[in-house]
């Protein structure tokens, strides 16, 4: 199956609410589904975008699903729910509206505000980022 395919089969299965994977191989991007083949998600220029530094020109944008997964950076997409095991998500409509609600939003950190820290606020109300807190426990 072509990564396209594969993009519109992930589509497919959308609900709103959900948090979508894009993997770019040493880390992950992440939006949050809002509907209507729409995301919402950090974005930043793409020379400084996850950079590693605290990048002041990212902000929250709504996009369309496809081409944001269209992104030659973006390798394999996929829903990712999984810290529904650890805690209780938001109703969809909740959900949608926190992610809406932060539209234009600037500002990111990548250990402390990162797209995944957005998407789980959105989803958990708990900014938690599991990529960023297994690169801080290498100094622990």
């Amino acid at each position: 199956m072509s990564a396209i395919q594969h993009n519109r089969t992930v589509l497919r299965t959308l609900e709103e609410g959900d948090q979508i994977e894009f993997n770019r191989g040493l880390y992950s991007h992440w939006a949050v589904y809002i509907g209507n083949g729409m995301v919402i998600h950090q974005y930043g220029d793409g020379h400084l975008y996850g950079a590693g530094k605290l990048l002041s020109k990212v902000c929250v944008i709504q996009s369309d699903f496809l081409d944001v997964a269209s992104n030659p950076s973006n390798r394999m997409v996929k829903k990712n729910n999984d810290k529904d095991e650890k805690c209780s998500p938001l109703y969809k409509f909740e959900i949608v509206k926190r992610a809406l609600s932060r539209l234009g939003q600037i500002g990111y950190h990548i250990l402390w505000n990162n797209c995944e820290h957005f998407a789980s606020w959105c989803r958990y109300d708990k900014s938690w980022s599991e990529q960023a807190d297994r690169f801080l426990a290498r100094f622990k």
